[in-house]
C-alpha cells in the first residue's frame, strides 16, 4: 500500500517490476518446488546468518523461479501451463 502511487521510470528497475508482475502466477506456483530443492541442496535460511540468509534464498528463489516460469512459457502452449498472459 505504501508504493500504490509510485511512478516508475524507464529503467532496469521498471523492466523487472513489470517482468515479475507479468510472471507473478507462475513464480507463486513453483517457488515451493526451488525452495525444497535450494534446501536439499544446503541453502536455505540457515545457511548464514538470518538475516543475510534470508535475503540470499529470495533473491536466488527469485532468480530461479522467474527463470524457470520464463522458459516454460517460451515453449508452444507454455504460457498456459506458466500462468502467464
Amino acid at each position: 500500500m505504501l508504493l500504490i502511487n509510485v511512478q516508475l521510470r524507464d529503467g532496469w528497475y521498471a523492466r523487472a517490476v513489470k517482468f515479475i508482475s507479468r510472471h507473478s502466477y507462475g513464480i507463486y506456483l513453483i517457488h515451493v518446488l526451488v525452495l525444497a530443492m535450494l534446501s536439499h541442496a544446503g541453502i536455505s535460511w540457515r545457511f548464514l546468518n538470518p538475516v543475510t540468509g534470508i535475503v540470499l534464498t529470495l533473491i536466488t528463489c527469485l532468480l530461479i523461479s522467474s527463470t524457470a516460469i520464463w522458459l516454460l512459457s517460451k515453449l508452444p502452449c507454455g504460457k498456459y501451463i506458466a500462468g502467464t498472459r
